[in-house]
């Protein structure tokens, strides 16, 4: 039962919050690098946590890209 709980509590935070991996790709000593050798055995993992940080990073491009529109029309007014 008790690993049952764990794999829930590791699902909730792989599956439905991109934090885990951006937080781990983005630590200066981890990177992508620590998905490749630790989840070797796992490839669809590997492949989660790329989406996720490729969705993420799309994200974040998209709403800087949106503050800096609303930068250069606040400038223009």
């Amino acid at each position: 039962m008790g690993k049952q709980k764990l794999d829930q509590y590791w699902d909730k935070m792989t599956t439905e919050t991109p934090f885990y991996f951006t937080a781990t790709v983005l630590h200066p000593s981890l990177k992508q690098a620590y998905f490749q050798d630790k989840w070797r055995k796992y490839p669809e993992w590997q492949k989660r946590a790329k989406t996720q940080m490729e969705k993420i990073y799309k994200e974040y491009v998209a709403d800087a890209h949106m503050e800096e529109e609303a930068d250069v029309r606040e400038e223009i007014r």
